[in-house]
């Protein structure tokens, strides 16, 4: 939504719970020796725009339902 990777799609592929920051695939840039990294996101600035909730456990803490 914001920022240079503005407008750009990628799948989540690690998420960072101490820096609150995202990785998707897809979304990288270029180091000077040529090797890309994946940068990193900062939750705020994402929409979700498809959601997996093929893990029941995830779709009960969507609910709110407890453990």
């Amino acid at each position: 939504m914001r920022g240079d990777s503005a407008g750009e799609a990628g799948i989540v592929a690690k998420v960072d719970l101490k820096s609150k920051t995202i990785f998707a695939e897809g979304i990288t840039a270029e180091k000077a020796d040529g090797e890309e990294y994946m940068l990193p996101l900062i939750a705020s600035n994402l929409r979700v725009t498809k959601l997996n909730l093929d893990d029941p456990v995830r779709e009960s803490r969507l609910g709110g339902e407890s453990k």
